[in-house]
């Protein structure tokens, strides 16, 4: 399953990178617009639907590993031998998924995958969307310079269709609900990465490397052999009756241990980090000058990174690092803002992701040191 996702920099300061959803909720859709909305602390509008794809073979084996993707081309190690770490088979309610077929430490890169096609998003309308009928015939264009068996790889992924879109070109319905982000302004589809489901509690992160060209999709802690790999789709900072909400979008029912723990009560720990995520957030710019104030900022900034860190949810976790290294140096505690700088850059690390929220992260601890 996959949806229309686009990433963006949320708070650039803050080193995070927040993933926002193109969105399809009968109070936001007009004449083919879908508006934007996001997963994360700002929630515009629901998501669109998608719904399981089934176009691939259960026992089709997905060959990858760690390489340098500007030398090594997909399903290739430096020796050019095939390196298999997961392969594609059927998930007892979800129909097919990723599944590792060994143990997979944090930061392996999954998939490193150029988009099989690019293109640019129309001018977004304020408070409608985007008009996606304006992208068919820069779909058609790209899609008729692919090869046969490349256009086989597009046709076969899944098209949802809600029903004002009987008529839909086909090519957009597909491209709809599948394609991520290609950049500030382009949006592609991405054939394999397509294929990777949702979890509450995702195993893997992903970005987009505007150096490379393409979008990385890792791990974020280990991963066991024979565990399903997952991605997010939605904000994860939601209660479960929210995210099963959201996630009916895509036709399905999360059925997640996360979504099982929230029926019993579980989610209050979410609810309250992203409380806590939002009011420190909104601290970092207001510098008082009361030392009991600070101090009391300290605190709930580390306790934040305890909840989180509790909870798995590694998707938010650089940026209460990011928290707890701004306020401890406001005490002028530099050895602790020096140790949770390092534990950020590292978390935007972890995949050798070099990107702007990483180069910000190594800017600030290299300010931190410099003041030893």
């Amino acid at each position: 399953m996959a949806v229309f996702k686009l990433l963006a920099a949320y708070l650039p300061r803050i080193s995070f990178v927040i993933l926002l959803l193109i969105c399809h909720l009968s109070e936001c859709h007009t004449s083919g617009n879908i508006p934007l909305g996001s997963l994360g602390s700002i929630d515009i509008c629901r998501p669109f639907d998608s719904l399981p794809d089934m176009s691939q073979n259960a026992s089709q084996i997905v060959t990858n590993g760690n390489f340098d993707s500007d030398s090594i081309s997909w399903g290739e190690n430096e020796d050019g031998q095939l390196n298999t770490i997961y392969e594609i088979k059927q998930i007892p309610n979800k129909d097919l998924g990723l599944i590792a077929t060994r143990t997979l430490p944090a930061g392996t890169i999954i998939l490193n995958e150029a988009p099989l096609i690019s293109i640019p998003l129309p001018q977004m309308v304020p408070g409608v969307g985007f008009p996606l009928q304006e992208m068919v015939s820069s779909l058609q264009s790209s899609y008729n310079l692919l090869s046969p068996s490349q256009q086989e790889d597009y046709l076969s992924l899944h098209e949802f269709r809600f029903p004002s879109e009987t008529d839909q070109d086909k090519l957009l319905t597909i491209f709809r609900s599948n394609a991520y982000n290609t950049g500030s302004n382009n949006v592609g589809l991405f054939p394999k990465i397509a294929r990777i489901n949702h979890d509450c509690t995702p195993n893997c992160g992903n970005y987009w490397s505007e150096k490379t060209g393409r979008r990385i999709i890792y791990t974020n802690r280990e991963v066991k052999k024979g565990e399903e790999i997952t991605v997010s789709y939605i904000p994860l900072l939601l209660k479960a009756g929210k995210r099963r909400e959201r996630l009916g979008q895509y036709g399905f029912v999360c059925g997640c241990e996360a979504c099982r723990k929230g029926e019993e009560g579980g989610d209050k720990v979410r609810v309250k980090v992203g409380n806590a995520l939002e009011s420190l957030e909104g601290k970092v710019g207001r510098v008082s000058k009361k030392a009991e104030v600070n101090e009391k900022l300290v605190k709930k900034a580390v306790e934040l990174v305890a909840m989180i860190e509790d909870e798995g949810l590694r998707d938010y976790v650089a940026r209460a690092f990011h928290l707890a290294a701004v306020f401890s140096e406001r005490v002028g505690e530099m050895e602790s803002a020096r140790k949770w700088a390092m534990k950020e850059l590292a978390t935007l690390r972890l995949p050798g992701n070099n990107s702007d929220e990483a180069l910000v992260a190594e800017v600030f601890l290299e300010r931190l040191r410099i003041n030893e």
